[in-house]
């Protein structure tokens, strides 16, 4: 039992709770603040500014500034205020739904559900376009878009990084990426990184 926060650009469900009068207590508030910061660490984009919002929103718990509130749709509000403060991100917002995170609940435990590479993109290669050595010793990737989150997807990822491994310098070109799915893309960018920034 928890509460329905789901942010929008993540696509991501943090646990819901049935009843729409539902009163949100400090311990309440402190568990859905640390999902948030975690839910953004995890899938947000850019890591550097997840760890930015992050910090600013239990700061802002830390001062006491979510004591008053104790509607769950308010809070949501207010926590979405706060994060586009620190980067105005259109993608991203933040809000209280129970009937989502059923209906999200219910699709995970369908059997009937095909959870495998989407036909379409599978057909396009996961929107990987070429995959390069450039004279110099040059890596260049170029992905129209950021696919689901499957396993052969994420092969394909893999199998492109690895191509480009020992190259001196990367070019990734995203001048035709139209965006997609933010989860896959926060996993690219985690194969830069030395270290998880949260």
């Amino acid at each position: 039992m928890g509460l329905g926060f789901f942010l929008l650009s993540f696509t991501t469900a943090l646990y819901a709770q049935d009843q729409p009068s539902v009163k949100l207590d400090k311990p309440l508030k402190s568990v859905v603040i640390d999902s948030v910061v975690q839910a953004l660490c995890r899938y947000y984009v850019y890591p550097d500014l997840a760890v930015a919002m992050g910090a600013h929103l239990k700061s802002q718990m830390n001062q006491g500034v979510y004591n008053t509130i104790t509607d769950p749709h308010r809070l949501a509000q207010w926590l979405s205020q706060e994060v586009l403060k620190i980067h105005p991100d259109k993608h991203l917002s933040i809000r209280y739904d129970p009937a989502l995170e059923k209906r999200i609940h219910a699709f995970n435990q369908d059997p009937h559900v095909n959870r495998n590479a989407n036909p379409g993109e599978q057909r396009r290669n996961f929107f990987f376009k070429q995959a390069a050595i450039l004279p110099g010793n040059l890596g260049y990737i170029d992905f129209t878009n950021f696919a689901d989150t499957s396993t052969l997807a994420r092969n394909t990822v893999r199998a492109a990084l690895q191509f480009v491994a020992y190259t001196d310098a990367l070019v990734i070109d995203l001048r035709n990426n139209g965006g997609g799915n933010a989860v896959m893309a926060s996993e690219m960018i985690r194969y830069f990184l030395m270290h998880p920034l949260c």
